[in-house]
């Protein structure tokens, strides 16, 4: 009688072990679920950061580019700008040069004629002088 009932104790061990041991390997496999899932989660997560490196590496190197471009730009017009300049001082140079030639060339013109202003005043008082 002892033993049946040690034999029965056991035995309703041994259902509630089983029943502890199914609940704890459901506890697992969910937990293994939600681990395939985190992992799953993260390969895509890590495939998509690839997808952003790979852009933003194709966006640095396209600035890069539109970088140098714009410095050889301004480098072009920086030099066209100081040929326009260079061609400009010149031209203000010959400019001025031409406008002090031609006042220098008007006060000679101006000294003539006032050289014969007074030569034809005088020749006319002689005249006036004569035929009175």
């Amino acid at each position: 009688m002892y033993t049946e009932n040690e034999l029965g104790s056991l035995r309703e061990k041994t259902y509630i072990l089983i029943n502890k041991f199914d609940e704890e390997s459901q506890k697992l496999k969910d937990l293994n679920q939600k681990v395939n899932y985190l992992a799953d989660a993260i390969k895509l997560d890590s495939l998509e950061l690839v997808k952003y490196k790979t852009s933003l590496q194709d966006y640095e190197e396209q600035l890069r580019q539109c970088h140098e471009s714009n410095s050889m730009l301004v480098a072009n017009f920086n030099n066209k700008i100081s040929g326009l300049h260079q061609q400009y001082q010149k031209k203000i140079r010959l400019l001025n040069n031409k406008i002090r030639f031609t006042k220098a060339m008007q006060l000679q013109l101006q000294q003539k004629l006032l050289i014969e202003r007074q030569k034809n005043t005088q020749l006319s008082q002689k005249a006036n002088v004569e035929m009175h």
